[in-house]
């Protein structure tokens, strides 16, 4: 089973997570582009005490890939 959900803005933090979901750990992430490059970054955390259990960050260089995503998700770039 598939599910989607997005959260009010003020449950978008480590105690509405907590609080929601009666969750232990929040995972949070990012995307961007710059200049045809995406960065995808993301980071666990402890949603008891909000410490960074780990984070990381990807850039993925390829224009022609880019673009072909781009065209996917119908966004712009930034």
């Amino acid at each position: 089973m598939k599910e989607s959900f997005i959260l009010e803005e003020s449950e978008r933090n480590a105690s509405g997570v907590q609080n929601k979901f009666d969750s232990d750990l929040m995972l949070i992430g990012k995307l961007k582009t710059i200049n045809y490059k995406l960065v995808v970054s993301c980071q666990l955390v402890d949603v008891n005490d909000g410490t960074q259990i780990l984070g990381d960050k990807i850039i993925y260089d390829n224009k022609q890939r880019f673009i072909e995503l781009k065209n996917q998700l119908n966004v712009s770039e930034n």
